[in-house]
């Protein structure tokens, strides 16, 4: 088994491929390479999750802990920048995220809940009447009971409801977009504002709507996804299809760089007739990445040529992935 040659971080990282971290992996490659020039500060308030993957906890009261924010491979990077911008707590060894953080990932949450609603609705996902009468259901439920944030989300409600009776669907639902979008805005402005000494203390633990007005607002446009588009026939095939080609090209990349370049070192590990293929076609770029951070550490090198597939892989895009299933699967 390659568990047995990697640390427990490493088999973390690769346990629980992270978006948030692979998009720093390529992020300070590509600053490394000097590909981009972006000063520490921009790099440090991507971190989203300055925790590694061992020290998550996806329910823990702190929302920094809920996702591994780096990989073992980029950590003395992030700790130096870190270190850097003022962000590394040298008496506890442990990174807080940068205060503009809270305002990239509260323009993400809004990005979320407006613009992929508003793609939803384009494609026809829903109509009009089908959400509102959903959110007219989902706030009466009694967890929101008392809630003085309940009022606010009702008004965000009653103005679609109002603009539905005045304008045709498709202009109506654009305005009241723009509306509810510059209203989260100004949510997430005075809560930075009214939280900003706790944020630069590090002591901040939430995300800026919890302690704004549309606290359930965002959450009810986030759940509004869940069942109008997550739950749709379509898109879970497309899931499952996903899925099935993901698994399949993994499977052969990995086995394919289980030995790359190990053989002049022991005559036993041998790469097959069918890995050296595979090989042929993978990405240079990324065979070239490997070759200039090797080390003669083997267990950190195997780990290494193992993210190399996770970079090619996730850097396909989708089109790119299915038609390179199809041909290695002979469908083509």
């Amino acid at each position: 088994k390659l568990d047995i040659f990697l640390t427990e971080q490493m088999k973390q990282d690769l346990s629980y491929f992270e978006g948030n971290a692979q998009a720093l992996r390529i992020l300070l490659k590509a600053n490394h390479g000097a590909e981009i020039n972006l000063p520490y500060s921009i790099i440090s308030t991507l971190v989203k999750y300055p925790v590694n993957s061992v020290s998550f906890d996806d329910k823990s009261t702190n929302i920094c802990k809920h996702k591994p924010g780096f990989f073992f491979s980029e950590q003395k990077l992030l700790q130096t920048i870190s270190k850097d911008v003022g962000t590394f707590v040298e008496a506890d060894g442990v990174i807080c995220r940068h205060p503009l953080t809270f305002l990239l990932e509260a323009a993400d949450d809004i990005a979320y809940a407006t613009a992929d609603l508003e793609d939803a609705f384009k494609k026809g996902l829903f109509r009009l009447d089908q959400l509102i009468d959903f959110w007219d259901d989902y706030l009466k439920d009694k967890k929101f009971a008392g809630d003085d944030n309940l009022k606010y989300s009702k008004q965000i409600v009653d103005e679609l409801k109002t603009r539905r009776e005045r304008d045709p669907e498709e202009k109506a639902f654009a305005l009241w977009v723009n509306w509810t979008r510059r209203w989260l805005m100004y949510v997430v402005a005075y809560s930075f504002s009214n939280n900003y000494k706790s944020i630069l203390q590090g002591d901040y633990m939430k995300d800026l709507f919890d302690t704004g007005y549309h606290r359930i607002t965002i959450q009810m446009l986030k759940d509004t996804m869940k069942k109008f588009v997550f739950e749709d026939a379509g898109i879970l095939k497309l899931e499952l299809s996903s899925q099935t080609i993901l698994s399949f090209l993994l499977d052969k990349f990995v086995h394919a760089v289980l030995y790359y370049e190990c053989e002049e070192k022991d005559s036993k590990q041998k790469l097959t007739k069918a890995d050296k293929k595979l090989l042929a076609i993978f990405s240079k770029n990324y065979l070239e990445d490997y070759r200039n951070q090797k080390t003669e550490n083997e267990a950190k090198n195997l780990y290494l040529r193992l993210l190399m597939v996770t970079d090619y892989i996730s850097g396909m895009t989708d089109s790119f992935a299915k038609n390179l299933y199809r041909e290695l699967s002979g469908i083509e």
